[in-house]
């Protein structure tokens, strides 16, 4: 151990810990939806809005939503409403598979940009309408920009070179080159 070494060990409860993470990864989705210029992110969920989503976990209404809340405890924080004040939950204080449902529905969510300022697109009837596929981030890029982040590489090429480790076998490694242009595309500078 070096002279300037001091070792510290801190202990978490399995709840905050659960919290801290889910709320790593939400802020991840924020990340990849603010870099690509989307307007109406949302942390804070009425139960209604809640219900709306259709999230699995979750009951179907409002008051069941407000009942499990009360029930499990989740964070809320009240905003004015017509009638007083209604609560909104915060996103990572959802069940497992609810969080996880709308981070990906944060991650992959497309929306048509309106062709004159002002005037909304027009959105077929039926399913969503897939995106184009050059609009879409490859699924690499998260798990290297979590590499870069944490600092487990310290160049992109070392990062690249490592990622192949870390995809799942469907998903294609990029080469440097691939991933130094897409990463500059997402308007992701990185040093030279």
């Amino acid at each position: 151990m070096r002279d300037n070494d001091f070792p510290l060990t801190v202990t978490v409860g399995a709840d905050e810990w659960a919290y801290v993470n889910r709320r790593m990864h939400f802020l991840e989705a924020v990340v990849i939806q603010v870099l690509r210029h989307k307007a109406g992110l949302k942390e804070w969920f009425s139960a209604a809005e809640l219900a709306a989503l259709g999230l699995p976990g979750l009951p179907a209404t409002r008051q069941g939503i407000n009942r499990a809340a009360r029930q499990r405890g989740w964070r809320f924080r009240e905003v004015p409403a017509r009638s007083g004040f209604r609560c909104e939950y915060h996103v990572t204080t959802l069940p497992a598979a609810a969080f996880d449902d709308l981070v990906k529905r944060i991650v992959t969510e497309r929306r048509q940009v309106a062709p004159i300022a002002g005037t909304a697109p027009s959105l077929p009837a039926g399913p969503a309408v897939a995106p184009a596929p050059s609009r879409t981030a490859p699924q690499w890029v998260l798990p290297l920009m979590r590499m870069l982040k944490r600092r487990e590489a310290s160049t992109l090429e070392a990062a690249v070179e490592r990622l192949a480790d870390r995809l799942p076998p469907d998903v294609r490694c990029p080469s440097y080159a691939e991933a130094r242009e897409t990463l500059a595309a997402l308007g992701i500078g990185l040093p030279a």
